[in-house]
C-alpha cells in the first residue's frame, strides 16, 4: 500500500479570520502536494509474454489463460487449482491483455464481457487508486472469419464496458496487427498464434506511446476519467 503525507496548515479556529493570501490578493494553497510514484503490473495470456513496455514493471503473462482465470487468480479463492496466486496489492497502474482464449473457446461476446467486468470489479475493489488499461484482444492468422467477427465485437463491447468504470480506459492494440481491412501475417509466428519477435516490437512500442503519462493524462481528461495522482 502507498502512504501518501500531506502537510495542511489549518486556518485559525477563529472563523472569521482571513485566509492567508500573497501580497497581489491570490489566495495560497498550504497543502504540500507529495507525488505518488508509478507502479505497473503486465497481467495477461501468452499474448504479451516478452512485452517490453519500457520501464520498470512487474509482468505476470499466464499463457492458456482465460479472462476467468485471472480473476480466480488475483482473488486467490479455493477454486484456483491451476493457476498460482496474483499479487496486485500496491500497484496503481494495471495493463490487461486476456480473451484470446475465450475466443478460440467458442465463448460468446456477452460472456467474455461479464467475466471482464467481473475482473476489473476485483482489480477496482482491491486496489481502488489504480488506473486499469484494457489492451484489446488482437486479430491472429490462426482465426477463421467467425473468430475475425467475434474479436472485432468483443473489443466493441470492452471498449463500452470500460466508458463505464471512471478508471478503466481501453487501447486498441489490435490495430498495430492490421493495415486498413488487411492482417499483418508477418508479425506472428509460422502457426499464426503468437507473435513473433517483429510483432513483439511493434506492440511493445505501441504500448509504451499509450502508458506514456503525457498520453493517459491526456486522455483521462479527454473522457471524463478520473486521472490518478501518478499522472500529476
Amino acid at each position: 500500500m502507498i502512504v501518501v503525507r500531506r502537510t495542511v496548515h489549518f486556518a485559525p479556529t477563529n472563523s472569521m479570520s482571513p485566509r492567508p493570501s500573497t501580497s497581489d490578493g491570490v489566495m495560497e494553497d498550504h497543502t504540500a502536494f507529495v507525488p505518488v510514484q508509478r507502479k505497473l503490473i503486465v497481467i495477461s495470456d501468452s499474448m504479451l509474454r516478452g512485452i517490453n513496455i519500457g520501464w520498470e514493471a512487474e509482468y505476470v503473462a499466464r499463457g492458456g489463460a482465460q479472462v476467468k482465470d485471472l480473476t480466480s487468480a488475483i482473488r486467490r479463492g479455493p477454486d484456483d487449482v491451476y493457476f498460482n496466486p496474483i499479487w496486485i496489492d500496491g500497484y496503481n497502474l494495471f495493463l490487461i491483455h486476456v480473451g484470446t482464449i475465450d475466443i478460440s473457446c467458442g465463448r460468446s461476446t456477452m460472456s467474455i464481457v461479464l467475466d471482464m467486468r467481473e475482473l476489473l470489479e476485483v482489480i477496482c475493489h482491491r486496489c481502488p487508486e489504480a488506473l486499469i488499461v484494457v489492451s484489446g484482444i488482437l486479430y491472429r492468422p490462426f482465426d477463421d472469419k467467425d473468430s475475425f467477427r467475434k474479436v472485432n465485437d468483443t473489443n466493441y463491447a470492452l471498449f463500452k464496458l470500460c466508458n463505464s468504470f471512471h478508471n478503466c480506459l481501453l487501447v486498441k492494440s489490435y490495430a498495430v496487427v492490421k493495415a486498413g481491412r488487411e492482417l499483418v501475417t508477418r508479425f506472428f509466428d509460422h502457426s499464426g498464434l503468437h507473435l513473433n519477435d517483429l510483432g513483439r516490437e511493434q506492440l511493445s512500442h505501441f504500448l509504451q506511446g499509450q502508458l506514456s503519462v503525457t498520453n493517459l493524462r491526456g486522455v483521462c481528461n479527454r473522457f471524463g476519467k478520473w486521472v490518478p495522482r501518478f499522472l500529476y
